[in-house]
């Protein structure tokens, strides 16, 4: 859309406009001509601090959790191979496979809450595969949204801000 700024109060009104919906002053020839800015992204998507950090909580969670399978999982390697050690050996790769789904929807979760665009979110997605780069990714999702929650002065701890200091709307 084409618009053009109000000659008494300098505000963005519509080429079309008769009248300037702000003040109210007839619009005349003399309004200036303007091309339609793009809003910044923090007008556009408000960074919701606490959702931020509820969404960098639970990918910290998704981390401790990730962990606690793999220990898991190299402990029942160490086991005989008794029918025991095999059920516990299966559900621990069930887990560890839910534990990624987690990791990923956790993930996106919290890229959306920071505003990150899609495209670079799925790109960090699928490299949640590969275990060390997965570890890289995750650092550094963490860092953007710990910068973002800093920036407005809420204390993020190791397992991310308390919840109960940041109000909910945000």
């Amino acid at each position: 859309m084409v618009t053009m700024r109000c000659a008494q109060c300098k505000r963005e009104i519509s080429l079309l406009a008769k009248t300037c919906p702000h003040c109210g002053a007839a619009v005349s020839e003399l309004g200036t001509l303007s091309t339609p800015s793009p809003p910044l992204p923090s007008q556009s998507q408000p960074v919701r601090l606490y959702e931020v950090a509820y969404r960098q909580k639970l990918v910290l969670y998704a981390v401790l959790v990730n962990i606690l399978t793999l220990v898991a999982s190299a402990f029942l390697g160490q086991l005989n191979e008794s029918p025991i050690a095999r059920i516990l050996t299966a559900l621990s790769v069930v887990v560890s496979l839910c534990v990624i789904v987690f990791f990923i929807w956790a993930y996106y979760k919290l890229g959306v809450a920071l505003g990150i665009p899609k495209a670079v979110i799925c790109l960090g997605a699928a490299c949640l595969i590969f275990p060390c780069i997965s570890l890289i990714v995750l650092l550094r999702i963490t860092r953007i949204a710990t910068r973002k929650l800093e920036r407005a002065g809420v204390q993020v701890g190791l397992l991310g801000a308390d919840l109960d200091e940041i109000p909910k709307e945000s």
